[in-house]
């Protein structure tokens, strides 16, 4: 697994972190699972798995076309049960606008409320920022089309690290939207 995923980066990926994700990324399928993703199961029920981008051997775990939509709903559930629970609190239809720095730390963010336009201050002891990317920057893409940099850029002038912005992953063979009978950028494969 180290060696395929440093090979297909072309050599430029950080060894170190390539190296953590192998050491982990049994873990996070198993955490998967448990959240409720729908891997591919062989005929025995054991995980199956298949040869994916250039790997030398088949390890790549999959939902039948629909990994990256599965792994968000196996996310969401899991949140959503934590929601039920009491443990998390979410705020829906909220926009981040900056983040709020205490003895440089992230410490909280600023976000208005898309229903009432108002800005709200929300404080943490820690500040995740999850926000998808930013491939919806580029001209055609799949991305959602809140994945436009402005989270990142937020972090980057308050003093964050942003390192090699132009490894951004997007898919670019998308077909563009035409006539009514079509919502959105569809996905050419």
């Amino acid at each position: 697994l180290f060696y395929d995923t440093v090979k297909g980066g072309d050599y430029r990926a950080r060894e170190a972190n390539v190296y953590r994700l192998a050491e982990v990324s049994n873990n996070i399928i198993d955490q998967c699972v448990a959240q409720g993703v729908p891997f591919a199961r062989e005929y025995g029920g054991t995980l199956d798995n298949r040869s994916f981008g250039g790997a030398q051997v088949s390890r790549t775990f999959y939902a039948k076309g629909q990994t990256g939509q599965q792994l968000l709903l196996g996310a969401y559930s899991a949140l959503s049960r934590q929601v039920n629970v009491g443990t998390v609190k979410l705020y829906t239809r909220y926009e981040m606008e900056d983040v709020v720095l205490i003895d440089g730390r992230a410490r909280g963010i600023i976000a208005k409320n898309l229903v009432t336009g108002k800005l709200e201050r929300f404080a943490a002891h820690a500040v995740v920022i999850a926000t998808g990317g930013y491939g919806n920057a580029y001209f055609l893409s799949t991305n959602a089309m809140a994945c436009n940099c402005s989270a990142a850029m937020a972090c980057y002038r308050k003093g964050a690290w942003f390192a090699n912005p132009a490894y951004v992953q997007i898919h670019p063979t998308c077909i563009p939207v035409h006539g009514d009978k079509q919502s959105k950028l569809t996905l050419m494969s």
